[in-house]
């Protein structure tokens, strides 16, 4: 059993931080886990949470030309 489990908030600020660029490293440091750990939490949760993502406010971004 894993000692120090993580929570969907916990989830959520990690893949937030994943996709504005920040390194596992990075990561690791600003919520006190190791960068391997992230990197799992990463692989596991990024087609779920690319999924559930607001596409709408992508939409609307500068950069996609609205």
């Amino acid at each position: 059993m894993n000692g120090n489990p993580i929570t969907p908030d916990e989830v959520h600020e990690v893949m937030s931080m994943w996709a504005r660029g920040m390194m596992y490293k990075e990561i690791g440091e600003k919520v006190g886990r190791s960068y391997k750990s992230i990197e799992c939490i990463v692989l596991r949760n990024r087609n779920i949470w690319s999924r559930d993502f607001n596409f709408p406010q992508i939409m609307r971004a500068k950069r996609f030309g609205a």
